[in-house]
């Protein structure tokens, strides 16, 4: 953890507005990220991490040492994004924006990759909450099976374990949905 995160989060502590300010362009992308992959929807997302946010501004004094505050920042975003799913009554299929600069271009590659990337988001969401978390922790975020471990609360042979079956899973999805795409 950088000295600038430590402090901003003392500076937190105190009320100082402008340290949180700090902290959420730290983090709100990967905050983001996170729960996007959760719970597939932007609008959702965002209101995920509002409430994290949230909740970290009205209870500065409940933050962990600054050593182990990224890590509970995610596990706050996860359980909120988690929470969130499994709260909502619906059990249909929901698309999602795809945000892409090459989603404009007409191109037979961009339509093609386009298509893979919706092919990708739609087979995510028929994951459990729990693998989208493992799978963006790993694969947006870059963290660690030890530090996702961390931030879950479960041992990393647990994670490492989750995350195999996880991606076996996605592989498997991911061929039955290419393979009803075929002409």
């Amino acid at each position: 953890m950088n000295t600038t995160t430590a402090e901003n989060l003392e500076r937190l502590r105190k009320g100082d507005v402008g340290a949180f300010t700090e902290i959420v362009r730290t983090y709100q992308d990967s905050m983001l990220r996170i729960a996007y992959r959760v719970v597939g929807q932007q609008a959702e997302a965002e209101d995920v991490r509002q409430n994290v946010l949230l909740r970290l501004w009205q209870s500065p004094d409940k933050t962990p040492p600054v050593e182990r505050f990224a890590a509970w920042l995610h596990r706050c975003t996860v359980n909120e994004a988690i929470s969130r799913v499994r709260s909502s009554k619906r059990n249909e299929t929901r698309f999602c924006e795809l945000k892409d600069a090459a989603s404009e271009s007409t191109s037979n590659a961009s339509l093609e990759l386009n298509e893979q990337r919706e092919i990708l988001q739609m087979t995510m969401l028929q994951l459990e909450p729990e693998q989208r978390a493992i799978l963006s922790l790993k694969f947006d975020e870059q963290l660690t099976v030890r530090e996702i471990g961390s931030i879950l609360k479960q041992p990393h042979t647990t994670v490492q374990s989750k995350l195999r079956r996880a991606i076996e899973q996605l592989r498997n999805l991911m061929g039955a949905s290419v393979e009803r795409r075929k002409p």
